[in-house]
């Protein structure tokens, strides 16, 4: 019997925000996180391009991207680190696990539809949660 080879790690998840601006390339970067969590993926591959060619010749999204990453908004997503690839065209962004309001971890769930609106109270971590009680 020949021996076996390791299988390769499957390929992460990926988004492809070539050719959006940037306001729809964070919000297509966000809906794409979002799923990740909820399948239970540890990355993401973010495709920005190299930024070449535009008017200037210098990338524009790819930094607007990474900041967002490194910031607020990527820690509410569950950013945990993020890397640009070798190619130079991509970033792989790491995930945190899932965590509920308690903070305890959440099982991964399947993907339920492409988008927000598909998402229930409990999705979001608003089980109990009352309208009625916050302020005007």
């Amino acid at each position: 019997m020949p021996p076996t080879s390791p299988r390769p790690s499957p390929r992460p998840p990926s988004v492809d925000l070539h050719g959006c601006r940037p306001d729809e390339a964070l919000a297509r970067l966000s809906r794409a996180l979002h799923r990740a969590r909820l399948q239970g993926s540890a990355s993401i591959e973010v495709i920005t391009g190299r930024g070449l060619g535009n008017a200037r010749g210098a990338p524009v999204l790819r930094g607007q991207v990474e900041a967002w990453l490194s910031g607020v908004e990527g820690g509410l997503h569950g950013v945990r680190s993020h890397a640009r690839q070798p190619h130079g065209g991509s970033l792989l962004v790491r995930l945190g696990l899932r965590r509920g309001a308690d903070g305890q971890e959440l099982p991964a769930e399947p993907e339920r539809g492409a988008g927000l609106e598909d998402l229930g109270p409990a999705d979001l971590g608003l089980d109990g949660w009352d309208p009625s009680s916050e302020a005007p």
